[in-house]
């Protein structure tokens, strides 16, 4: 008889037992151990031998210093790569103000990645209420507004089923960036609700424009 209490009161809860975790947020943690623990199983996956990741580390720190560097050494990065030559080069490192104390770097920067032609610079894309940036494409200057726009993938209007995720202001690159730029897009990410970045949205979008991921962009040029 007390068995099949118990077996009623299981049969009773278990209905409730999935309220419960998303309630108290048990559902989404463990989801969040289950992500990580899958990817670890995976391993790492391998990359494309068209891509070439040039990344900061421990060797260059001291070889040429901390972070940030001038842009002027990224200038003359992209003017080394540029013999090769690459078909696209991506800097994921944010330019939205001029340089202060080597203005010059930015006219060498831009100056670079003018004669290779390759070059796309990021915008960041903030959400939730506008505390800064920009929030209308109007409200920018005629050379970042032409990148912005030719990094857009249309308008929102035209996918009325799709509910994008909504930027509320943008920080582009500056106007000496954004008019020699081939195009651009955006490279933040929003974490979890435990403060990890796991995925990264391809969409957004931002006063009536859809806007794909810096990555995104540059795949979908490629394979144009």
């Amino acid at each position: 008889m007390k068995k099949r209490r118990s077996t009623l009161i299981l049969i009773i809860l278990l209905p409730f037992i999935p309220v419960i975790m998303y309630a108290t947020k048990i559902g989404k943690t463990l989801e969040y151990k289950t992500i990580d623990w899958r990817f670890r199983v995976r391993g790492e996956s391998l990359v494309s031998e068209n891509v070439f990741i040039a990344a900061m580390d421990d060797y260059s720190i001291d070889l040429i210093g901390r972070w940030p560097w001038r842009r002027g050494i990224i200038g003359s990065f992209i003017n080394t790569l540029s013999v090769l030559p690459p078909q696209q080069m991506v800097l994921d490192i944010l330019y939205t103000e001029t340089s202060a104390d080597f203005p010059i770097d930015d006219r060498l920067l831009a100056g670079a990645s003018a004669r290779n032609g390759r070059v796309y610079f990021p915008f960041l894309s903030l959400l939730g209420a506008p505390v800064f940036g920009i929030e209308s494409l109007d409200d920018m200057l005629d050379p970042v507004k032409e990148i912005m726009l030719k990094s857009s993938l249309g308008k929102v209007e035209d996918y009325p089923e799709v509910d994008f995720i909504d930027a509320q202001t943008v920080l582009p690159p500056i106007s000496q960036f954004a008019q020699v730029a081939k195009n651009s897009g955006y490279v933040n990410s929003e974490p979890d609700s435990d403060g990890v970045n796991r995925r990264i949205p391809l969409l957004m979008k931002m006063d009536g424009y859809i806007f794909p991921y810096l990555g995104l962009s540059a795949a979908l040029d490629y394979l144009d």
